[in-house]
């Protein structure tokens, strides 16, 4: 399998998600589209915005000049409207993926972001993308929960399941990898900016995710350790939670023998080894299959997905939330 294959499963995944969110949205009103909210880009609309406009810029970045063709993003205003400019650019974007090759997807672009001028390879910066979808696809979510509309699952797996007569997604381990270890260094960032919270902190109520930071956090730590067993079992796990006093240090050790448990995996795995079935039983009477790759895309965008919240607590509560962006870990070099 190629990354590039890993990258047209993402980003279909991206617009598959993104049309489940714009259904949600539909129906707002204009008040409920600009009622501000302390979190994400203020608002349901300029979250929605700014999801477009960053799809936009990157793929301005990808070809090397700007598509004339298709909006900047800065006029959209009813939900219908983000809605054809989103499949517009899908559209466009998938075109050009198809006269691309494994090569050329490795190849590095150069690039200027906030005054300095960056080099990075084009396969990693378009999962930088769809990776920055899940994240504010989280917020959009939470904001549409407030305004009273009913929510939809948007993860991946939701997008999967149901779908087993259809060909196996093409995933690479290397592209797997990579994802796994922005995910570590991300997972990392969080506990470092969680650690000098108090416990009143960590279990303060929010109506948000899981309900309170610590708990989110070992909702992070409890989904990996599930699919770890998953992928080892035939099923008969149901998902287990870790004790709601389980510390930060004690967390943060869990996190490390997981990702050590994993990475073992993943370094004997070969590519069609991500297309063999694996069994979950979430609870009793309910047995799902899915493929193991899919379930191992999913885990990362499970973790992206649910540090967009994190951020959010860490911002109510009073702690600096970190910059959590894939392309940061890129900037950092640790991938290489």
């Amino acid at each position: 399998m190629t990354r590039l294959d890993t990258i047209r499963e993402c980003f279909n995944y991206n617009a598959w998600a993104r049309h489940r969110l714009l259904d949600m949205a539909a129906g707002t009103s204009e008040d409920q589209l600009d009622k501000p909210f302390e979190m994400g880009c203020g608002s349901l609309r300029e979250t929605l915005r700014h999801l477009y406009r960053a799809e936009h810029v990157w793929y301005a970045r990808f070809l090397g000049r700007n598509p004339p063709e298709l909006t900047d993003g800065r006029d959209l205003a009813p939900v219908s409207d983000f809605a054809k400019a989103f499949r517009r650019i899908h559209d466009h974007r998938t075109a050009w993926l198809d006269e691309l090759d494994d090569a050329t997807v490795r190849q590095p672009i150069t690039f200027d972001h906030e005054d300095e001028t960056y080099t990075l390879p084009l396969d990693q910066l378009m999962l930088h993308v769809c990776n920055h979808g899940t994240h504010h696809r989280a917020q959009a979510l939470n904001m549409l929960r407030h305004v009273g509309v009913k929510i939809r699952d948007i993860d991946y797996i939701d997008m999967r399941h149901g779908r087993h007569d259809d060909p196996p997604p093409d995933f690479s381990v290397a592209m797997i990898r990579d994802y796994y270890a922005y995910n570590d260094w991300a997972r990392d960032t969080v506990l470092d900016a969680a650690s000098g919270l108090t416990d009143d902190d960590l279990d303060r109520p929010f109506e948000m995710g899981p309900g309170t930071l610590r708990k989110t956090l070992l909702h992070i730590r409890d989904a990996e350790q599930w699919w770890l067993e998953n992928w080892h079992s035939d099923g008969e796990d149901h998902f287990t939670e870790l004790d709601a006093e389980t510390t930060m240090d004690e967390l943060r050790e869990l996190h490390s023998e997981t990702a050590q448990r994993r990475d073992a995996v993943l370094a004997r795995m070969t590519d069609m080894d991500l297309k063999r079935r694996v069994w979950c039983n979430p609870s009793p009477g309910e047995t799902y299959t899915f493929r193991l790759g899919e379930t191992m895309f999913q885990l990362c965008n499970h973790g992206t997905h649910h540090r967009a919240q994190v951020l959010n607590l860490l911002r109510h509560l009073g702690a600096p939330p970190p910059g959590l962006d894939y392309a940061r870990w890129l900037r950092t070099g640790t991938n290489r």
